[in-house]
């Protein structure tokens, strides 16, 4: 969520600038799904903040985006920053129920080798299922079973880089535990 929430905060203050503003979207919505969320005591420890700053985001104003995704509340919508909405889902992906249909789906579960269960054609057809034409999955992993499971879905296999597997089926998926939907 912090880099699609920075992305979006640096889009919008540059559309800010240009003629072409009313080409912005008015509201972004991110949803997250996530069974052991990481505990302050972790989070609060990391810095990301110094990493990420540029000439266009203060170390400040990243650290104070970071928090403010942290905090949110789970199970409910948050607008964290002007037009950026995260709803953060306290839940198992094997057991959601997607009640909206997704434009974009970023899937960054842990190893297929340490859960084998969460790279299934099951879960890989519930998310194709709640996604909508001309959408888009992508996930870090290029396992073979898990390009398997892709192509199971019927979704052919592509490379936007090196070893990172993007499916395409008209629909195509971008996956992650955290689901970002189409308004």
């Amino acid at each position: 969520a912090l880099l699609c929430a920075l992305e979006f905060e640096q889009a919008r203050r540059e559309r800010q600038k240009s003629e072409n503003a009313q080409d912005f979207p008015e509201t972004f919505y991110f949803e997250s799904i996530e069974l052991y969320p990481i505990p302050e005591e972790i989070w609060s420890q990391l810095d990301y903040a110094s990493l990420l700053a540029n000439e266009r985001l203060s170390c400040e104003e990243i650290q104070a985006i970071f928090e403010k995704i942290h905090r949110a509340p789970w199970n409910e919508r948050c607008e964290i920053l002007p037009g950026f909405v995260l709803h953060k889902r306290h839940e198992d992906i094997l057991t959601f129920e997607p009640a909206a249909q997704y434009q974009v789906v970023f899937f960054d579960a842990f190893s297929p080798d340490c859960q084998p269960m969460l790279w299934s054609k099951e879960v890989f057809g519930k998310i194709k299922s709640a996604m909508l034409p001309g959408a888009f999955m992508t996930t870090y992993s290029s396992k073979g079973f898990v390009k398997q499971n892709l192509r199971l879905q019927r979704a052919s296999q592509t490379r936007s880089r090196p070893k990172t597997p993007r499916a395409t089926d008209s629909p195509v998926i971008k996956c992650r535990a955290s689901l970002q939907r189409a308004r």
